[in-house]
């Protein structure tokens, strides 16, 4: 391995992918195991329930309509 010239650090975790590595829209590639992926998955899943849950009857819809009117924004 080639020692880096002065002054220049080697990339670290959560910088930004080289140019050639970025994808068309500007967005970096991003590897996660399956493991995680389908964690990820569930999370959403889950959290899509509980909303279609909440705004099934007009008493959930009252509430999350008051609670996002009582958002800073």
């Amino acid at each position: 391995m080639r020692p880096l010239p002065a002054g220049r650090l080697p990339p670290v975790a959560g910088d930004r992918a080289p140019e050639a590595a970025r994808r068309c829209d500007g967005e970096d590639p991003f590897i996660s195991t399956a493991r995680h992926d389908r964690q990820r998955e569930e999370t959403a899943e889950v959290a899509t329930r509980m909303v279609a849950a909440l705004l099934a009857d007009d008493e959930g819809i009252r509430a999350a309509a008051a609670s996002y009117r009582g958002r800073k924004r």
